[in-house]
């Protein structure tokens, strides 16, 4: 597993496991709410079948998948996703969640501060 975690004085962001996935997890992705961009949310996924997809990027040296939590609060506010990770050209796709927008939108986004 891989042990990555990024603080900032308002966010942690830390690989993302399996214990994390639950029903509000579940709800982002079948809700109504749910992103268009994101591939996996096309059809309903059961809990199960969510577990199985972050546990299978766990361990793939290719795909570095983080959530983003509130620091003060522990709250999982959406996810930030690398995939592929081409390191020998220094090269990576980038994700965000949209669940992160929507929980904190008139949030002071700044992670420098």
């Amino acid at each position: 597993m891989k042990n990555i975690t990024i603080e900032t004085n308002r966010f942690l962001l830390k690989v993302l496991t399996v214990d994390i996935i639950g029903e509000r997890y579940l709800d982002w992705l079948n809700g109504s709410n749910k992103s268009e961009y994101i591939n996996y949310s096309i059809q309903e996924r059961t809990i199960e079948e969510v577990r199985d997809y972050v546990a299978s990027r766990e361990n793939d040296n290719s795909i570095l998948f983080l959530g983003i939590f509130v620091r003060k609060s522990g709250e999982h506010i959406g996810n930030i996703k690398y995939e592929p990770i081409d390191f020998l050209n220094k090269y990576a796709e980038i994700s965000i969640s949209q669940n992160a927008k929507k929980s904190y939108k008139n949030y002071d986004w700044n992670l420098n501060e």
